[in-house]
């Protein structure tokens, strides 16, 4: 009998975006790193048995299988959902999954195919697929979240692959995918990009170009009194491109001594 709980709901996720599906065996084949880091939670599924296999291939980090072989679940349940997941919506599946377990499966898709990324100024979410891949679900997730300064870009690589991306730019909204996915902290998953997701979260911006707006007549009088960009933009809290930018918008001249020298 199937028991939705979290433990299943994030295999189900992860099997969504790095698993196999064949009606004998159905197989997530990942990192034995991050297999060790969630395989005890995966073992707590109990109508399902839970099998590991190890191998190393040259030239390549350690790999582990989870697997588990079971014709009828197969028959009965993974049929249903998981025909055509590398284009398709995981639409009807979600919509099986009662709602207040759903964001283990994002967690388990986001574990297999997202990528949270800081270094330096740039911070961002990225969840890959494939070229044709139908990002419904997850735009109505982001909708649900407002987020809704995301972008997703379809791409054709030299070399004929393909593939396709959704990806979260600014930190807020990182932060409310944070708070969707983490409300208690780490639970379940891979420690690694639960703390990246973290580290960004914990480190905003120091400043915004949009926190302050720009008047018209108070930039006018700073420029004649001959303050620099970079003086105007650190008493308006902002960034000196958007004063070049809103100049320009404004057919604003720009003398010379607008700019250090």
């Amino acid at each position: 009998m199937i028991k939705y709980d979290r433990y299943f709901t994030y295999l189900l996720g992860y099997l969504w975006s790095d698993g196999y599906v064949e009606r004998y065996r159905t197989v997530l084949e990942i990192s034995e790193e991050d297999a060790m880091c969630i395989i005890n939670d995966i073992k707590k599924i109990d109508f399902l048995n839970i099998n590991t296999m190890s191998r190393q291939r040259k030239e390549r980090k350690p790999q582990m299988s989870i697997y588990f072989c079971n014709s009828k679940f197969y028959d009965s349940y993974m049929s249903k959902y998981f025909i055509n997941k590398n284009v398709s919506s995981p639409t009807y599946l979600l919509s099986d999954i009662p709602e207040h377990l759903r964001r283990f499966f994002y967690l388990g898709l986001i574990d297999g195919d997202g990528c949270f990324y800081f270094k330096n100024k740039t911070r961002q979410f990225v969840l890959s697929s494939s070229y044709d891949q139908d990002w419904n679900s997850i735009e109505l997730l982001f909708q649900n979240l407002n987020i809704r300064q995301y972008e997703i870009r379809r791409t054709i690589n030299k070399n004929g692959s393909k593939n396709s991306i959704i990806r979260v730019k600014k930190h807020k909204e990182i932060e409310s995918l944070y708070n969707y996915l983490y409300p208690n902290g780490y639970e379940i998953g891979l420690k690694r990009k639960y703390f990246k997701c973290k580290e960004i979260v914990d480190n905003p911006p120091k400043y915004s170009s949009n926190k302050s707006k720009i008047d018209k007549d108070d930039l006018l009088k700073k420029i004649n009194t001959g303050m620099s960009i970079y003086e105007i933009a650190e008493t308006l809290n902002c960034n000196w491109r958007k004063i070049h930018n809103f100049c320009r918008n404004n057919n604003i001249d720009k003398p010379n001594k607008f700019y250090r020298k």
